[in-house]
């Protein structure tokens, strides 16, 4: 991966890995695509090349760094997609895939799958994402993790995972915090991603981002380990998501930030716990920690199980 000749790479070419192989070294992208806003003309695809679909996967193996295996700093117009033989932008309202032809493993304290500071817009689908061990790691490293106030972001039908129930990787599973601070609710889509087995945060996004269909498991650990959480951010949908069996906030909003944000539509999200120590858990918080919610709305969603506040508000003047 370190010897690919990026000069080239051209926008609209894919490149391919190699269904079936295990690379231990790692992928710095060379290469932007081109486009305008969250519009991709002529993306650059990184894809999987092999015969059959989710059972001969490539495979980049970390080796339990601190590195990133695929790092797209500073390039825009990227899509990374793991299914074989396809680099397809999929449709938001299709039903999930769990073809994992791209396989990332052994990830490190402070490592990350795909990571982003600075960018432009990428998208990664049908991406397995995993650590082998706790680690102790902080909550801004992670499996996707992207910083730009920028809109065309898309990360949808990934796995990303620690071990197992009893070993959680210290880490969050997706991070976007991304935006142009505008009044779309739809820049940045994050769905159909099932986040498992984390010791920081499941899902937390910035501004303008859309975070539905999602499955959260198993995030514990941390003492503020968040299940869904907008950190501050505005013109923030969270619906349609499947959250059971996490410690803390299974939802979250935290104003860490001076000032106000709002325009935060919560609705249609099943939340459940019942086992212990799950039960403890509270089901939404509204916390203004630092500044001020306004214009919140929460709907129509469903509380299972739930021993301890079902919905919580901090001060504050919210307008909720």
């Amino acid at each position: 991966l370190a010897n690919i000749n990026w000069s080239s790479v051209q926008p609209g070419d894919t490149v391919y890995l190699h269904g079936g192989d295990t690379y231990t070294d790692l992928m710095t992208v060379g290469k932007s695509g081109t486009g305008s806003g969250a519009t991709y003309t002529s993306p650059i695809t990184i894809s999987v090349e092999g015969t059959s679909s989710g059972t001969n996967p490539a495979i980049i193996d970390v080796r339990n760094s601190s590195s990133v295996a695929i790092s797209v700093s500073g390039r825009a117009y990227i899509i990374i997609d793991g299914i074989y033989g396809q680099a397809a932008i999929h449709d938001p309202s299709g039903t999930p895939d769990t073809n994992y032809g791209l396989r990332i493993i052994n990830v490190g304290t402070n490592g990350g799958c795909v990571r982003d500071t600075g960018g432009g817009p990428f998208k990664v689908f049908h991406m397995d994402c995993s650590a082998s061990q706790a680690g102790s790691g902080d909550d801004a490293h992670g499996g996707i993790v992207e910083q730009s106030a920028a809109a065309g972001f898309e990360f949808a039908y990934n796995w990303i995972h620690g071990p197992s129930n009893s070993v959680h990787w210290a880490a969050t599973g997706i991070i976007c915090w991304c935006g142009t601070g505008g009044t779309s609710y739809t820049e940045n889509l994050i769905h159909h991603n099932k986040v498992e087995y984390m010791y920081h945060d499941g899902i937390d996004v910035g501004n303008n981002t859309s975070v539905y269909n999602n499955e959260t498991h198993g995030v514990d650990g941390s003492w503020h380990s968040d299940s869904l959480q907008s950190g501050g951010g505005s013109y923030v949908q969270i619906y349609n998501n499947y959250a059971h069996d996490n410690s803390d906030q299974n939802i979250y909003l935290d104003r860490v930030a001076s000032g106000t944000a709002g325009h935060v539509r919560i609705f249609n999200n099943l939340v459940v716990s019942v086992d212990s120590p799950f039960d403890t858990a509270i089901g939404l918080v509204i916390h203004p920690e630092g500044g001020n919610w306004d214009d919140v709305v929460v709907a129509n969603n469903t509380f299972y199980g739930i021993l301890n506040n079902v919905i919580r508000k901090g001060g504050g003047t919210n307008s909720i």
